[in-house]
């Protein structure tokens, strides 16, 4: 069992790793110049600026914290789906593993093969649909889990996760031809 410490409200404060402060702070530097720059003109001169009731600044504020409860609910729940359907595809790669070793021949060498490469070929489509929704490269962990062979043609693949399924596919047919189903 993983046990994992609980950080405290001042760790996760500070913690950089997930946030999305790294990509915004140079926003919030530059807001926070421009908030102290306005306040001291309005400290050393009181007169420079004109002054204003707290009413609209009140609107504004009712106004932006309900926008922001909205996208905020909203895109929780488009990472929960996300989480969800990454946890489904954990599942039937788990079940599709499970049935190669279940109903492919063991018992050849060439039954052998054709359940590491199935096996590998869905290792290696998790893979590459990671890095594709990431919009990241994927060679370095796909490249291992899939035969030399295939390695020009999977790199000219305009989708490889949809490329690897075809392969997969290939292979079921493949299994089925040569009886080791």
């Amino acid at each position: 069992m993983i046990v994992k410490q609980k950080p405290n409200a001042l760790k996760l404060f500070f913690t950089l790793r997930g946030s999305i402060l790294p990509k915004i702070y140079p926003q919030i530097f530059l807001t926070i110049l421009l908030s102290t720059l306005i306040a001291g003109i309005q400290y050393w001169f009181p007169g420079f600026f004109s002054s204003y009731s707290t009413a609209p600044f009140t609107f504004l504020g009712v106004a932006l914290s309900l926008f922001l409860g909205f996208r905020n609910n909203a895109s929780y729940q488009r990472w929960w789906e996300a989480r969800g359907q990454w946890g489904q595809l954990v599942v039937d790669a788990r079940s599709l593993a499970r049935q190669v070793l279940s109903f492919m021949d063991e018992e050849t060498e060439t039954g052998r093969q054709t359940q590491r490469r199935m096996i590998h070929l869905t290792i290696a489509f998790t893979h590459a649909l990671r890095h594709r929704l990431r919009d990241t490269e994927p060679w370095q962990d796909v490249d291992r889990f899939v035969e030399p062979e295939h390695h020009l043609s999977m790199r000219q693949a305009q989708n490889l996760p949809e490329y690897l399924l075809r392969l997969m596919g290939k292979k079921v047919g493949y299994s089925r031809r040569e009886r080791l189903l």
